[in-house]
């Protein structure tokens, strides 16, 4: 049998940049690039989307709870554990 990547260009990562470094030639930025299907595109919230999320916080400020509500009332709770 013979072996599938015979004949294939090898492809390399440019080497990462260290923190402080600035990153070199090699390395692009991909230019941002406008939504392909923009009739699919997510539209902006309204009170009428679901699932409806709402966050309980402890004292301290951090997520203590989610509670995540279907269209059909449904309620289900993710409780955070830190």
């Amino acid at each position: 049998m013979r072996n599938f990547l015979e004949n294939r260009t090898e492809v390399t990562a440019a080497p990462k940049a260290k923190v402080g470094e600035k990153p070199s030639a090699e390395a692009k930025v991909l230019p941002h690039i406008p939504h392909a299907f923009p009739s699919i595109a997510p539209a902006p919230a309204t009170d009428d989307d679901f699932p409806k999320l709402e966050l309980k916080h402890d004292p301290q400020g951090r997520v203590r709870e989610i509670l995540i509500t279907c269209r059909c009332g449904e309620r289900i709770t993710l409780l955070c554990n830190y």
